[in-house]
């Protein structure tokens, strides 16, 4: 895995064998302005993936967390929100999704809070399994 890049917010990511893809937000801070915080580009590959979004938590007191949903746009139109289910400090801080991306497709990830805390951080995490589409050959009447 040498050479690979690790995190990038505007590009999907391919392991060496390019049967797998990847793509992290890093850490972003809680706020309740909706802003784009992965966005990357398909080619001519479908791809099986899953989507996790992690609620913005405290990094000094794990107890604190904000709520927060993403708006899941594929070539600028929604297909899907996802939003983690309460602050309470045994609820579920992740929230995930399966999804299929389509050829030629610009993915656009844009999370809002429940509040602006500089301390609280949350991250988008998307894996998938990478597939090409079966070559169509001539169709004979």
């Amino acid at each position: 895995m040498s050479g690979e890049t690790v995190t990038s917010f505007s590009a999907l990511q391919f392991t060496n064998d390019n049967l797998h893809c990847y793509a992290y937000s890093g850490l972003f801070e809680s706020s309740t302005t909706e802003e784009s915080k992965l966005k990357f580009n398909t080619n001519s590959e479908y791809i099986i993936g899953i989507l996790q979004l992690n609620m913005p938590v405290d990094d000094d007191n794990p107890t604190q967390a904000n709520i927060s949903s993403c708006n899941i746009k594929f070539n600028n139109v929604s297909i899907g929100i996802i939003s983690g289910s309460s602050t309470d400090a045994g609820a579920n801080r992740a929230v995930t999704q399966e999804i299929i991306i389509p050829p030629f497709t610009t993915v656009d990830l844009i999370v809002d809070s429940s509040g602006n805390e500089s301390d609280r951080f949350g991250s988008l995490l998307f894996t998938g399994k990478v597939g090409m589409p079966q070559r169509v050959g001539n169709l004979d009447e």
